[in-house]
């Protein structure tokens, strides 16, 4: 297992997960007497298995094993935060079906659990049925039911919650919610209203978005709150209101180095792989103008590189892992992933191309270790 967790580390992904999986053979055949502490740890390997099996574009797989870690230990929250990004973009029946195996409707406290995290994910429908089925089971309410209105397009009825909680007692997730609702809702008259009540960082945020124009600006302290949106607006998957906040960076006063490759890093991490590309592209331009930044280079590259890789466009994936190599990019994941494209495509070019790749790879390590 330790050794498992020391090539994840170093980047050597399929060493790692052949590691873990015989950890859980070793295990279901250890017959010895001596204490033996990983029986209580194996969702924690089953979790790395899944996460591994992502990277690898075997979504079944990683399913089957986030699956596997939960029906151990429920509440192992990592594992439930994955699988419900994981699933869901399938099929919604089947999506319930899946988690009304793994978790009790009959059982106040793990439908609890299960709608604390499906909230914090801003899940929709499976939301809507959970929380449907919390108050009808055990006349539950709390707040994943204003949640659960956003997160379903009820714009106008979350805004009201969000709105009224928030003069009762001014908490800042209140105030980020109540302006995403207002904008989602193409209101300013709603905007500017909250404008008079939140905090200084959140006027200057809606101020910008209602002129829609550079004659409000904004500071470093503002950057938080300015991500917190952002990452909402992700979330909710709406889409059309992406530019009008990724053009507000360009209202910093103070020069906030990496902030295209940021929101990059938001979309990737909510696999919208489409709007990260614009972002690490938006950053290379800028990066290729500035002496000092030049070093990002090659990380943004791979970045590209991947976010390709797990749209299955393996062309342009080994396109972009070729010129991060080429930058000076030697960290092993790259290798992984070309390896990998060599598993997942049939085509023989492409094939030929990821080998010369890790050909290069291998050349170009090896001399930096000499």
């Amino acid at each position: 297992m330790f050794l498992s967790e020391k090539y994840f580390n170093a980047k050597k992904y399929e060493e790692a997960l052949n590691n873990y999986k015989n950890t859980l053979r070793m295990q279901e055949h250890y017959t010895d007497i001596e204490i033996n502490f990983l029986e209580g740890k194996i969702h924690e390997i089953e979790r790395p298995i899944a996460y591994l099996y992502y990277y690898k574009n075997d979504e079944k797989l990683a399913i089957e094993y986030y699956i596997k870690a939960l029906k151990r230990k429920k509440d192992y929250l990592p594992a439930l935060r994955e699988l419900i990004k994981l699933t869901e973009n399938n099929d919604t029946v089947e999506t319930i079906a899946t988690f009304n195996d793994l978790y009790d409707r009959n059982n106040l406290e793990e439908m609890r659990l299960l709608v604390e995290e499906l909230t914090k994910q801003r899940s929709g429908k499976l939301l809507a049925y959970y929380v449907a089925h919390m108050n009808s089971q055990f006349g539950h309410q709390d707040f994943s039911m204003v949640i659960m209105l956003l997160a379903n397009k009820k714009y106008e009825q979350a805004y009201r919650q969000f709105y009224e909680a928030y003069k009762i007692n001014y908490e800042n997730t209140y105030a980020r919610l109540a302006v995403v609702a207002a904008l989602l809702m193409n209101d300013k008259v709603a905007l500017l209203n909250l404008a008079n009540l939140v905090k200084p960082s959140f006027k200057r945020i809606i101020e910008a978005l209602v002129l829609g124009n550079d004659e409000v600006y904004l500071y470093k302290e503002d950057l938080k709150d300015f991500f917190d949106i952002f990452s909402e607006l992700i979330k909710l998957k709406e889409d059309n209101y992406f530019d009008c906040l990724i053009n507000l960076k360009d209202n910093f006063v103070d020069e906030i180095l990496g902030i295209e490759t940021a929101i990059g890093n938001i979309f990737k991490d909510e696999g919208n792989y489409d709007k990260a590309v614009e972002m690490y592209m938006e950053s290379i331009r800028i990066c290729q103008a500035n002496e000092q930044q030049k070093k990002e280079l090659k990380s943004l590259y791979f970045m590209i590189g991947y976010c390709y890789y797990k749209c299955k466009s393996m062309q342009k994936a080994l396109d972009y892992f070729d010129v991060a190599i080429e930058t000076g990019y030697l960290e092993n994941d790259i290798r992984e992933f070309v390896t990998w494209i060599i598993d997942q495509t049939e085509d023989g070019k492409l094939k030929g191309h990821a080998q010369k790749l890790i050909d290069q790879f291998d050349n170009d390590k090896l001399h930096v270790l000499e």
